[in-house]
């Protein structure tokens, strides 16, 4: 991901939108909720953990290329 903000910001972007994934993510949390039966069709996601995981990444961001950008 920093790659691709520095390479942004090369290109003279003064603001860039950093999210993993989908909404939510996916991965263990999807693969979860797939062997349920009769579910309700829809995205099944923490908000929780995804809201916890975004802090996570905009400190990775921030720690790779500043709080300037």
């Amino acid at each position: 991901m920093l790659d691709k903000v520095e390479r942004y910001r090369a290109e003279g972007h003064r603001a860039v939108r950093c999210q993993m994934g989908g909404y939510g993510g996916a991965g263990d949390r999807v693969a979860a909720t797939a062997t349920v039966e009769d579910r309700y069709p829809g995205a099944y996601y923490d908000p929780d953990r995804y809201a916890r995981s975004v802090v996570d990444l905009f400190d990775h961001v921030r720690s790779g290329v500043g709080d300037d950008l």
